[in-house]
């Protein structure tokens, strides 16, 4: 998923999400529980850089999904 806001007729960023095929084909194995966390972007790109993580049956924590939104805000969760 990727969107965008169209301001003044520039488009600015307001978010991503992406997982990679091989999180996504071994969901089964991962236990229920889903844990998020964030890093804050600093430097040339301002944002927070939200990270879901799992355990898998073996207790390795695993990333799972990641998103990129301009600030920690109800409508980015």
């Amino acid at each position: 998923m990727f969107a965008n806001r169209v301001i003044q007729g520039y488009r600015k960023f307001h978010c991503v999400f992406w997982t990679y095929k091989q999180c996504a084909d071994d969901f089964r194995f991962f236990k229920p529980l889903i844990q998020v966390d964030r890093a804050h972007l600093y430097g040339k790109y301002h944002g927070t850089l939200l990270i879901a993580t799992t355990q898998d049956r073996n207790n390795n924590v695993l990333p799972y999904a990641f998103a990129i939104v301009e600030s920690e805000t109800l409508l980015a969760w």
